[in-house]
């Protein structure tokens, strides 16, 4: 596995390794001859294009997204064509929707394990969170509070 540094200083591990796409400024390129991300859309018949590589790359961050700021992050990439990769991924059920806080509505990556998010009463990101209660098998918990950043 590759870690993927971010401008943030998150960093994430996820097996991307293509080096025929044009990644966003603030990842670092990759180095290799085939990738994770292709063979997920090739096998979801998706078909594989650098601004949809970009979004589901995306998406291994471990928060939420709405069409504003996948817009504002995937640089270079139309605002019409991040929304029509929204409806097919989710369409394909690579992501699903979670909630919608101050009229937006959040996104996040569908392959992951049960979690909670915490909405920033501040900035009002919508952060991913561990379960407080994991013995609850179906529930859907929304906290408030302050996010690291604004802390």
């Amino acid at each position: 596995m590759e870690v993927l540094e971010y401008a943030s200083d998150l960093q994430i591990q996820f097996t991307c390794i293509c080096n025929q796409i044009a990644f966003t400024p603030f990842l670092m390129p990759h180095q290799h001859e085939s990738c994770d991300i292709e063979t997920l859309l090739d096998n979801v018949g998706l078909k594989k294009t650098k601004d949809r590589h970009n979004i589901v790359l995306l998406f291994q961050e471990p928060r939420t997204w709405t069409l504003n700021t996948l817009y504002h992050d995937a640089h270079h990439t139309h605002f019409s064509t991040v929304f029509r990769n929204i409806k097919l991924l989710l369409q394909k059920g690579l992501i699903r929707s979670v909630g919608t806080w101050n009229g937006e509505t959040h996104y996040e990556w569908a392959r992951q394990k049960h979690h909670d998010h915490k909405l920033c009463e501040k900035c009002d990101t919508v952060e991913c969170v561990p379960c407080p209660v994991p013995k609850l098998k179906k529930h859907q918990l929304e906290l408030a509070g302050l996010c690291k950043t604004c802390k």
